[in-house]
């Protein structure tokens, strides 16, 4: 594909952009165009001098931040390792491991609100407070081959079946092993 500094392609746009988006709401599409972020550099070369032309100001938009740190730290690959893609301009930890397990299926654990009120209602987690303690003691107890799998499903199952306000417990497949299931029967 040719490069056009003045117009990079939508593929790549929505690509880039991506690194945006709360990326576990992210369609399949998004996932898909995220994977292609492995080795971008020309891409994100095309986007800077883009925006450097039409609005010099524009370098303090976030996505334009990431871009240039990608280009100037890491020769314009996304990084694989949680610990670098922290490096980059409004990435967390949550979101870095995202990238990672996603895009590199490193053995790391993103911890959302789905995750955490999930983890903690069937007892996967004990007495956390934060979503790094929830993190910890899911990495410890997911065996690594699992543990994007098992993240996906956390989240699955908090989105449709242990939602926050209105659990659907009589519908859970997981009702044996729950402990807010086992709580709930007992009052």
């Amino acid at each position: 594909m040719e490069i056009n500094p003045s117009k990079p392609s939508p593929e790549w746009k929505q690509a880039l952009e991506s690194l945006e988006k709360p990326l576990l709401y992210a369609s399949r599409n998004e996932f898909a165009n995220l994977k292609k972020l492995k080795g971008v550099g020309p891409y994100i070369h095309a986007w800077v001098e883009k925006a450097s032309i039409l609005s010099p100001g524009a370098f303090f938009n976030p996505l334009l931040q990431k871009m240039k740190t990608l280009l100037s730290d890491f020769d314009g690959k996304v990084p694989s390792e949680p610990s670098e893609l922290q490096r980059l301009p409004g990435v967390g930890r949550k979101t870095a491991n995202v990238v990672a397990s996603v895009v590199y299926r490193k053995p790391v654990m993103a911890v959302d609100t789905h995750v955490f009120r999930v983890s903690s209602r069937l007892g996967l987690i004990r007495n956390a407070k934060t979503p790094l303690h929830a993190e910890l003691q899911l990495s410890a107890n997911i065996p690594e081959e699992m543990m994007h799998k098992a993240h996906h499903w956390l989240i699955l199952h908090g989105r449709y079946v242990c939602k926050a306000k209105n659990p659907l417990c009589n519908q859970c497949g997981l009702q044996e092993m729950c402990k807010y299931f086992a709580q709930k029967k007992k009052h």
